[in-house]
């Protein structure tokens, strides 16, 4: 068989030469292909594909053929086991060597098709008054999953078979011209020579395309992945009687297809970052899209490793603002981020809200679905300090900027996820007890973003930008804790009484008074509660109070005089300030 390049093509009876033919996708019979290509919004009836077939433009990969008489007396006698004998499986490499031996494995491309006509049969049935007939097949076609690639290329072929109503054994045709037939059966042709090459390859680098390796037949599939490991990385490619031109060239066209019918376009990019499995859901030319990017991918990979072994030259590279022939492929180009960052994907969070302990933590998030705050994590994430003087450092390291440069901007560095803001917001203690303190904090917190930015330390310019990126607070103006801030010394002796584990019974004005002189102290009201009991405990019990004292203000219309919607108004100020696309960090001169 001659390729479309020339080069001299394998046979699909030579692939069961190779050890694990099809083992990573198996075969399809006839109507099992219709369906498939259904998926692929390429409606096809079994006429209609034997069309596809006479003309020469979609050639299955093989036609297997079995003893008939077996099946035809097990009919006559025994309905149930003959129906059993007359269904067809899709073979698997096992399965067609023991046919090919005894002659039963043929090439449809060097043979005539034999209609469906000829490979039907009828037996009579016994038992039954009036004649009741069963059919059986003596031979069927077999596909390759690798021919579904072509199906997007030939619409215009299937869209000419002539369906106008006709004689009974009177076949139908495609109507064309003969240069567009023509055209059609040579490029049906070429996507078989392709099929039969992925087919050879698949055992080696489909695995890398869908991340999944599977054995299909007999066998170990510990000996596969030893047999992958010994394999030259020259073997295929002798075997195959191809050059590494042709899977470049090869995977180029199989990518402009895709290109051309992708109703997805821009996405294909995302699309190709999920799981492979779910590639499965796809439907329509996002499928069949799909399929041409897999089969492509298949050809690249195996060209990324002889351009390792310095055995093929590497794929030209059109730089970074122009659009290459192989961007469409499915080997990951870009980081996760940055893609999903361009669609406003990204799960970084606009804003991380740091507060001090349990409490915040708990009554915060509260606060914001009362106030009707979106929650969601990748817009404003409440993360809980565990005090103070807790090294907060690596989470600011984490969540600094990631960039690039970006040579249209002048060079400027542009962000590959959402900016992500901070508001720390701590009581005034320990070593955050004086604004100076604070002040002094926040700068700490501000160069370890600068150091997680290479060159960022030096440059005065983007060192302004940062600091920006870091606020640090308090709940209110005299300073005071969360829960002093939010509830009466009343409120909270009456939610420390509801915690369980004190020795003796508490009066709640002796409680009360307790609560006062401890917020005069600018005491820790931990102190005050069970030693069997925390300060999560203590939050549960202020929440209901918390809640209604949120729904009254709302209701009053007066919920802006609580210290936590000012907090959350700022929060929400600050996490809109920066657009969740791109984002340009400007470079000093």
């Amino acid at each position: 068989m001659t390729s479309w390049f020339g080069a001299w093509m394998r046979s699909p009876l030579d692939l069961l030469e190779l050890p694990y033919s099809f083992s990573q996708l198996e075969l399809l019979l006839s109507e099992e292909f219709r369906r498939e290509a259904s998926d692929r919004g390429v409606e096809l009836t079994e006429e209609e594909l034997e069309v596809l077939h006479r003309a020469r433009i979609l050639v299955p990969m093989f036609r297997v053929t079995r003893d008939s008489q077996p099946t035809r007396r097990a009919l006559a006698s025994d309905v149930v086991r003959g129906g059993q004998l007359a269904s067809w499986v899709a073979p698997t490499l096992d399965v067609l060597k023991a046919l090919r031996s005894s002659g039963g494995v043929h090439d449809p491309a060097v043979e005539r098709l034999v209609p469906r006509s000829r490979r039907v049969h009828r037996v009579r049935l016994p038992g039954f008054e009036k004649p009741v007939y069963e059919t059986y097949q003596t031979s069927v076609y077999v596909y390759s999953q690798h021919q579904l690639s072509l199906l997007p290329v030939i619409r215009l072929a299937i869209a000419s078979i002539d369906r106008r109503p006709r004689d009974a054994h009177e076949p139908l045709f495609v109507q064309a011209d003969r240069r567009w037939i023509a055209g059609w059966r040579k490029t049906g042709g070429e996507f078989r020579a392709m099929a039969i090459a992925g087919s050879a390859l698949e055992p080696l680098y489909f695995s890398r395309v869908v991340n999944v390796i599977t054995l299909r037949g007999t066998g170990d599939i510990k000996d596969l992945i030893a047999w992958r490991q010994d394999v030259p990385v020259n073997y295929m490619l002798d075997w195959l009687k191809l050059d590494a031109k042709w899977l470049e060239d090869s995977a180029s066209r199989l990518l402009i297809e895709a290109e051309r019918i992708d109703p997805l376009r821009d996405w294909s990019e995302l699309v190709a970052r999920a799981d492979p499995q779910q590639w499965q859901s796809l439907r329509g030319a996002a499928r069949a899209a799909i399929d041409l990017r897999m089969l492509a991918e298949t050809f690249l990979a195996y060209h990324d490793d002889l351009v390792d072994a310095k055995k093929a030259t590497t794929l030209e590279d059109p730089g970074p603002r122009a659009r290459g022939q192989f961007d469409g492929r499915l080997k990951r180009k870009r980081p996760l981020d940055e893609i999903l960052t361009e669609f406003g994907l990204s799960p970084h969070p606009r804003l991380v809200l740091v507060v001090e302990g349990k409490t915040e933590l708990l009554l915060v998030p509260r606060a914001m679905e009362i106030l009707g705050i979106n929650t969601d994590e990748d817009f404003i994430s409440v993360q809980d300090a565990e005090g103070v003087d807790k090294d907060l450092k690596p989470l600011f390291a984490v969540l600094a900027p990631r960039v690039i440069p970006e040579p249209e901007y002048n060079n400027d560095l542009r962000a590959i996820r959402p900016v992500t803001r901070f508001l720390v917001v701590f009581d005034p203690e320990g070593q955050v007890s004086t604004p100076k303190a604070r002040d002094k904090r926040r700068k700490i917190w501000v160069e370890r973003i600068q150091r997680a930015m290479p060159g960022a330390d030096s440059d005065l310019v983007m060192r302004k930008q940062l600091d920006s990126l870091v606020q640090l607070t308090t709940w209110n103006e005299r300073n005071e804790s969360f829960e002093f801030a939010h509830f009466t010394d009343r409120q909270i002796a009456t939610a420390l009484l509801r915690v369980p584990g004190y020795r003796k019974p508490q009066k709640l004005e002796d409680m009360t008074r307790r609560v006062t002189k401890c917020r005069t102290d600018r005491g820790n009201l931990e102190r005050l509660l069970p030693k069997s009991a925390s300060k999560g405990r203590l939050a549960r019990e202020l929440l209901p109070i918390f809640e209604q004292k949120l729904r009254r203000a709302q209701a009053r219309k007066t919920e802006h005089k609580i210290p936590v919607t000012t907090v959350l108004d700022r929060a929400v100020s600050l996490g809109l300030q920066f657009p969740r696309g791109t984002v340009l960090i400007r470079r000093g001169p």
